[in-house]
């Protein structure tokens, strides 16, 4: 069985969201309850029982928006499970989804482990690709812009200072790029 057919035929286990004890409640599939009545304002009031709907971030993932004394928290979904199901998350330890899908934040799904134990994950397990040249995200050069640097670097004509500022990098970079730490991948 697959999708949201298997998740109802499994037994839902609810249990108190830590911190949130008494006003909201997760479940071993992530759902998340409210237990409370709670007043919105003008819009009304929302009953205690109401399972709240998920909003996706604009990494994927699935959050909910918890209150606790009229202030407003998004929390991701498998991060609430975890914290449930699983006992406190310790810091430099990331929740991962065992088969790679965000959107699955049921607790036979999750674990946690160390963010770099979740990139060789990733890699391994999930066949993610590590990001080079400019495809990764903090780049500020590109393969171009790499071969002109070394040129330039060749010729020694000009300083790495000078180079450093006509491609807007540090001339920490420049030399990084001179030693192959680098863009090795480029020729």
């Amino acid at each position: 069985m697959r999708g949201i057919n298997a998740r109802l035929k499994m037994i839902e286990e609810w249990r108190p969201i830590p911190g949130y004890e008494g006003i909201y409640d997760v479940s071993n599939l992530g759902r998340v309850k409210r237990m409370v009545e709670h007043s919105r304002g003008c819009r009304g009031r929302t009953y205690a029982g109401k399972i709240l709907a998920w909003l996706i971030d604009d990494k994927g993932y699935p959050h909910v928006k918890l209150w606790r004394d009229r202030k407003e928290r998004r929390i991701s979904i498998h991060r609430l499970v975890a914290w449930a199901f699983i006992g406190p998350q310790l810091p430099g330890i990331v929740v991962n989804h065992k088969d790679g899908n965000k959107g699955d934040p049921r607790i036979e799904n999750i674990e946690y482990m160390t963010k770099s134990n979740d990139i060789l994950h990733a890699l391994a397990v999930l066949g993610a690709r590590r990001a080079r040249g400019r495809d990764h995200h903090r780049a500020k050069l590109t393969e171009e812009n790499v071969r002109e640097i070394r040129r330039l670097l060749r010729e020694g004509v000009i300083q790495n200072v000078k180079i450093a500022k006509m491609f807007g990098v540090t001339k920490m970079t420049i030399g990084h790029v001179k030693a192959g730490r680098v863009w090795r991948h480029v020729d």
